[in-house]
């Protein structure tokens, strides 16, 4: 059976990913950006390209991730979330999707997962985060437990996470949330969606949060100072149930929906499976 973390491995991951001098939180903050929107036009970019970019602060990151970790909020005894939903050693993969330039996978990547992934849209995003990945590697060879997997990838277009346990994502409009509400229900392997979102409404009318079983997280602040809603939602039976209701009432605006892009007909959960493992530059620093 895997293992569960701990209190003890809460407080490293707090010390090394967000909180002290060292942190992966500070060297990520001094290492980009690599690549700046000037240099978009290499990468194959439309320049008008406009998507909503920032970090959640580091204090609402570990918010998240102690939920994650043992169940709880800090210094509370009252277990929110149980055994089932919780990350597991050498078991569990977080994915970020939206991932920009990293923060998120690589927070997670601090602890012994089997991977931490992070995909955007953003081709210019996805080289940033990756030349960062190789910055952070080059200074602490040791930062990182998981592997790391970041690739381009239009969330839209999945019609699975494959893989993937624990899922992160900004929800900045109603068809993501959508989306991201049909991906709960065709990927086995999903237990848990993290989401801060501009409108909690977007995640009520695709049944992801009501009143039952949604751990609410008020105020998670972006770097920038703007404040937003967020949410820890396990995927119980009830909740699958939810989804699927509130879904087929909204198939037909959905699938009117402008710019609604057709599921990708390549078998999208075996590709994110073989994404998840290390970058093939960095191959050599880990161990399969």
């Amino acid at each position: 059976m895997a293992a569960h973390f701990n209190d003890n491995d809460v407080d490293d991951f707090m010390d090394h990913a967000l909180s002290s001098n060292a942190s992966l939180y500070v060297v990520h903050e001094a290492c980009g950006p690599f690549y700046t929107s000037k240099e978009r036009a290499r990468f194959g970019n439309d320049s008008s390209y406009g998507g909503i970019t920032g970090s959640v602060r580091p204090y609402d990151v570990g918010r998240i991730a102690r939920l994650l970790m043992t169940g709880r909020f800090k210094d509370s005894d009252t277990q929110l979330l149980s055994s089932d939903f919780l990350l597991k050693k050498h078991t569990s993969v977080f994915l970020d999707a939206g991932s920009g330039t990293g923060r998120p996978t690589f927070y997670f990547a601090r602890l012994a997962l089997r991977c931490s992934i992070g995909f955007d849209i953003d081709e210019l995003q996805v080289s940033n985060s990756r030349a960062c990945l190789n910055k952070l590697v080059q200074l602490d060879p040791s930062r990182f437990s998981s592997p790391i997997s970041l690739f381009k990838q239009d969330a839209l277009a999945l019609d699975s996470l494959g893989p993937v346990t624990h899922a992160y994502c900004f929800i900045g409009y109603p068809l993501l949330a959508v989306k991201l509400a049909r991906l709960a229900l065709t990927s086995p392997q999903l237990k848990v969606i993290c989401v801060v979102t501009l409108d909690n409404k977007w995640l009520t009318s695709a049944g992801l949060v009501d009143d039952k079983e949604v751990i609410a997280l008020h105020s998670m602040k972006m770097s920038g100072g703007n404040s937003y809603r967020g949410a820890v939602i396990p995927l119980t039976e009830y909740r699958k149930r939810t989804i699927a209701a509130a879904l087929a009432e909204e198939e037909e605006s959905f699938t009117m929906a402008e710019g609604a892009v057709e599921p990708n007909p390549v078998n999208a959960q075996l590709e994110l499976a073989l994404e998840c493992g290390p970058n093939q530059l960095d191959a050599g620093n880990w161990q399969q």
